[in-house]
This record gives C-alpha cells, sequence and structure tokens, in this order.
C-alpha cells in the first residue's frame, strides 16, 4: 500500500525508551503535536467525518525511580481535557500480579496504574489473542503485560468495535499490537 504518513518521534533516553508514531495523512488531518517525557500526543481530526480526537502513545519507565513521574504525567494528559483519547504502548506496569508469568509484582504499582484507570474512567481494550506481551529473553523466561491500550468512554462510543490483536513477536521482547 502506498500510504501518506507523516512520523513524529520521541528520542530514547539512553537504553530506554523512544516513540515512534505514524499517521495516515489520507484518512486524518493532523491538528497538533505535543511531545512529553515519556509520550507523544497526536490531535486528529477525521477526513471522512471531522470527529476529533487524541491518540497518545506512552513509554513509561522502566526504572524504578520513573515511574512516580510517568503515573503523574498520565495524569496531566487527561486534566481538565474532554476530548476524546486513545492512550496505548509500552506502560511497563502491570495491573494485577497475573500479568506476571511469575506472579511477582510490585503492589504499590499495580495500585497507582489501577487508580489511573479508574479515576479518568478508562476502557481497556482488551487484546484476545494473547496473555501476555512481553518476554524478558532469558533462559529464565519471564513474560508479563506491560503492553496495553485504554481509551476515554466518549472515544469508545464512537467506535464500539474497536478490537486489539497480536502480531507475531519478530526480533524483540515485545508483542506488537495492532
Amino acid at each position: 500500500l502506498n500510504r501518506n504518513f507523516e512520523w513524529h518521534h520521541l528520542p530514547a533516553k539512553g537504553s530506554a525508551g523512544g516513540i515512534l508514531v505514524g499517521v495516515d495523512e489520507d484518512l486524518f488531518d493532523i491538528v497538533s503535536w505535543i511531545d512529553y517525557d515519556f509520550s507523544v500526543a497526536c490531535l486528529l481530526r477525521c477526513k471522512n467525518s471531522e470527529y476529533t480526537f487524541r491518540v497518545v502513545a506512552v513509554y513509561g519507565s522502566p526504572y524504578e525511580e520513573g515511574k512516580e513521574e510517568f503515573i503523574s504525567e498520565l495524569h496531566q494528559i487527561l486534566l481538565g481535557d474532554t476530548i476524546p483519547t486513545m492512550l496505548g504502548g509500552d506502560f511497563n506496569l502491570v495491573r494485577f500480579q497475573s500479568d506476571k508469568s511469575n506472579g511477582r509484582a510490585d503492589p504499590k504499582w499495580c495500585l497507582k496504574f489501577n487508580t489511573w484507570i479508574e479515576i479518568w474512567g478508562l476502557i481497556e481494550i482488551k487484546l484476545s489473542s494473547r496473555l501476555f506481551t512481553w518476554g524478558n529473553n532469558q533462559a529464565d523466561l519471564i513474560m508479563s503485560t506491560i503492553d496495553r491500550v485504554f481509551c476515554t468512554t466518549d472515544l469508545e462510543a464512537n467506535f464500539p468495535l474497536c478490537s486489539l490483536s497480536a502480531l507475531p513477536r519478530v526480533g524483540s521482547d515485545h508483542t506488537p499490537l495492532l
């Protein structure tokens, strides 16, 4: 397919992070981009309907010392804004102990992550075809669900049939999500 994409990126910090977002300009008008520390937000307008919404791609801190700042940024993105929003990417957080194959997750971060979801009334677009989205690629394999997609209720009301599926994991420790 010869599509007309505009690409935008947030550079990696050392060996972690980095976000690349592509927007098909045949389908959407780009209203604006906003770069944050752990995410990139793009305000889009559908060309066929003039519906305006925001897509936020995230890469949460893989390190303990950055997790509080990441959660704060997630709150800031939604604070005082009523724009329909979809947020997705590598949160580097799990919601439940069962989201890790070894069952070991820090309950403090599970609670903070789930509190953020609850405060903003977000809907998780569930991955139906796979339990875990990341693996450590070690002999003692640990897998977890750290890649997720959420949306606000008003976005889900406009796209009630949206779905999420996993693509084959090739050459990465993450499973691509579609």
